[in-house]
């Protein structure tokens, strides 16, 4: 869902941070609502009021990424790594790369988080006792109490046992260890997830009913929660799907190749209008070149066609779409659908020695279903 959005801020222990346009949404209604309370019940300026207000939203936040690289750090410790972290409207997400490999890892990458948001709770309100005993200022008190409960709440809330809560991952933990059975459990989870959400739907509407505008969040919230625990299933199933497979029993061989000298009218009649693919690969002899693509032959002026050889388009491979026979078609799977391509080539060294298509993964993944292997 964050994949390609956001807005980079930076790094923090060499793991990007990004700002997802909702982000702001939520920005300015924590500083309104906190705001508001400040002049209300205060009586502080308005002008000055936003400010703290947004102060404390800031800090509130730096408390929510504290809580994902909680999770990150901890994924860190068993190899691992994290592409990003995304704070969005409804809260942040630590988008790790690849799910823990064992019951224990998945409860302390879950728990990591809510740890350090009860490590902030503790901050916090040490700091809030102090500044009452000192006798601060009622505005920074407020603000010091506000810091204290919105972490406590980060905590809570993430600890409800569904997925993908941080509960709901532990919760995954305890049945996958009891059971050995890593789709049971996720199915547990996402089940515990899915009416969670569900509750919260019924909540908002609840409270939408009564005049609460607080209630309209928690539909969006307990919809986005729904979709999230069947996501994951279907996450788990697919890695199921694809457990001990390799490219190589996915692949298929090399069945064509453009002549470097081949001028494009041919490659159109000869490849595009026959064979099922955008991109082809071109060779001088026995060395591959790289590929031409059918969209970059459509940028030729067609009376171009009869003299411009297919070497003039080639593009070389990048190296993230480049696969290895050995590599886990589960890897091969999430990265297909990161770059988007209906295939991406396998290479044995330089030796380009065939194509991974997504028709194919899918394929294999139906299969699996239909003799009821996930």
């Amino acid at each position: 869902m964050f994949r390609n959005s956001g807005i980079p801020i930076g790094r923090l222990f060499g793991i990007p941070i990004t700002l997802h346009p909702t982000w702001f949404i939520m920005l300015f209604l924590v500083t309104y609502s906190l705001a508001s309370y400040y002049v209300a019940e205060l009586g502080v300026a308005a002008g000055l009021s936003f400010f703290l207000g947004l102060i404390v939203a800031l800090l509130a936040f730096a408390s929510l990424l504290a809580h994902e690289y909680g999770h990150a750090l901890t994924a860190r410790m068993y190899g691992i790594g994290t592409e990003r972290i995304t704070l969005f409207l409804l809260g942040g997400v630590a988008q790790i790369k690849e799910e823990p490999r064992t019951p224990g890892q998945e409860f302390l990458v879950a728990i990591a988080g809510p740890a350090v948001s009860l490590m902030c709770f503790a901050f916090f309100g040490i700091l809030a006792i102090l500044a009452a005993m000192a006798g601060a200022p009622a505005s920074m008190q407020f603000g010091l109490q506000a810091l204290t409960s919105i972490n406590f709440v980060f905590a809570a809330f993430n600890m409800l046992p569904g997925f993908p809560m941080d509960g709901g991952r532990v919760l995954r933990a305890f049945v996958w260890w009891a059971s050995g059975d890593y789709l049971k459990s996720t199915r547990t989870a996402s089940l515990g997830g899915q009416m969670l959400g569900m509750m919260l739907v019924v909540l908002g509407v609840y409270l939408l009913f009564y005049g609460s505008f607080q209630g309209l969040m928690l539909i969006l919230l307990g919809f986005f929660l729904n979709w999230l625990a069947r996501m994951s299933l279907q996450g788990a199933v697919h890695k199921v799907a694809f457990e001990s497979v390799k490219v190589r029993d996915l692949m298929r061989p090399v069945q064509f190749v453009v002549p470097a000298d081949m001028p494009l009218s041919q490659v159109v009649r000869d490849y595009v209008y026959r064979v099922h693919a955008d991109r082809f690969p071109v060779v001088s002899g026995s060395t591959l070149l790289g590929y031409i693509s059918a969209d970059d032959i459509a940028e030729v002026d067609r009376s171009q066609w009869d003299w411009t050889p297919a070497e003039r388009l080639v593009r070389p491979y990048g190296r993230r779409e480049i696969l290895s026979p050995t590599d886990d078609a589960w890897a091969a799977f999430m990265k297909v659908n990161q770059l988007g391509r209906p295939n991406l080539p396998v290479f044995s060294g330089r030796q380009l020695i065939g194509f991974l298509f997504a028709n194919d993964i899918m394929n294999h993944l139906n299969n699996q279903s239909r003799f009821g292997k996930v």
